[in-house]
C-alpha cells in the first residue's frame, strides 16, 4: 500500500508509522463543526522529526541510529532525541528489578482466591446469621408458592435494603424464631397471600403482629408492637403460647 500510494512512504520508512491522506480527507466532514483542523501528513512528519530526528535510510528501512517508533527500540547513542523514552526504558528496567525481588503473585489478584471469596446464592447454601435466616425461611415459602402457582415470579419482587432495615429494628425487641415463624404464618394469611407474599408487608409492625398472635387464644390477646416490647417479654409470651 505504500507503492500503490495509499500510506505516506516517508512515515512509514522512516518511523514505521502508517498515515493515509484518503483517511485524514474522509474526516472532513466530522471536523466541519469543530474548531481545530484536521492534522495533515506534513504535520505528523514534522512532530516525528522533532522527536526522533531526521530517519536515515537503509535499503528502505530505518537506521539503528535512530531506532524504531513503532516498537519502542532505541540505541543509547539515540537517546538525546528523546528524553521521555530513556525515562521509560529506565522506569521498565527498575520495574523488572521489583517484580525479581517479589516473584509471587499477591492472594487479592488470584482468580482462585476471587472465587473462594464469592458466596453461594442464599437458596443454595445456609445461612450464616439471624437476618439470613429470615431470608432464606421467606425464600423457601416463595420456591413453594411457585411451583404451586401460587405466585407468578421465580424471584420475588422485592426491596432488600428496606426489609435489612427492618429486620435490624425487630431483632432488638423479638427472636429471630418468632419473626421466622411470623414469615412462616404468613402462608395461612388470607390477605398476606392476595397481597402477593411480600416480605416487606409481613414486616410492617401491624402485619407482624398479627402474624405472630395468629397461635395465641382469642381471650388473650396481646397487642405487640415491634417498636415498644422488650424481647424478654415477647419470648415469654410466645413460648407459653407453644409458638
Amino acid at each position: 500500500m505504500v507503492k500503490t500510494g495509499t500510506f505516506d512512504r516517508d512515515l512509514w520508512e522512516g518511523f514505521r508509522v502508517i498515515v493515509s491522506q484518503d483517511h485524514l480527507n474522509s474526516l472532513e466532514d466530522a471536523y466541519k463543526q469543530r474548531i481545530n483542523k484536521i492534522i495533515s501528513i506534513d504535520e505528523i512528519k514534522a512532530r516525528f522529526v522533532s522527536m526522533y530526528g531526521n530517519p536515515q535510510y537503509s535499503n528502505g528501512n530505518p537506521s539503528e541510529k535512530n531506532g524504531n517508533p513503532a516498537t519502542g527500540e532505541f540505541p543509547c547513542e539515540n537517546e538525546g532525541h528523546n528524553p521521555q523514552r530513556k525515562g521509560k526504558e529506565t522506569k521498565k528496567k527498575k520495574s523488572k528489578d521489583t517484580d525479581a525481588e517479589h516473584p509471587e503473585v499477591s492472594d487479592s489478584s488470584s482468580p482462585q482466591k476471587l472465587e473462594k471469596t464469592k458466596k453461594l446464592p442464599l437458596r443454595e447454601r445456609e445461612p450464616v446469621n439471624d437476618m439470613e435466616r429470615v431470608e432464606k425461611a421467606y425464600l423457601t415459602n416463595w420456591d413453594s408458592l411457585y411451583a404451586q402457582g401460587k405466585v407468578k415470579g421465580l424471584n420475588p419482587v422485592i426491596n432488600w435494603n428496606q426489609t435489612r432495615k427492618l429486620l435490624k429494628t425487630h431483632f432488638e425487641n423479638f427472636d429471630p424464631e418468632l419473626i421466622i415463624q411470623a414469615v412462616n404464618n404468613g402462608l395461612n394469611d388470607d390477605w398476606v397471600m392476595k397481597s402477593g407474599y411480600s416480605l416487606g408487608t409481613m414486616l410492617s409492625a401491624a402485619v407482624l403482629n398479627r402474624l405472630m398472635n395468629v397461635a395465641g387464644s382469642s381471650s388473650s390477646k396481646h397487642q405487640i408492637a415491634a417498636d415498644n416490647v422488650p424481647r424478654e417479654k415477647a419470648s415469654n409470651f410466645f413460648r407459653e403460647a407453644n409458638i
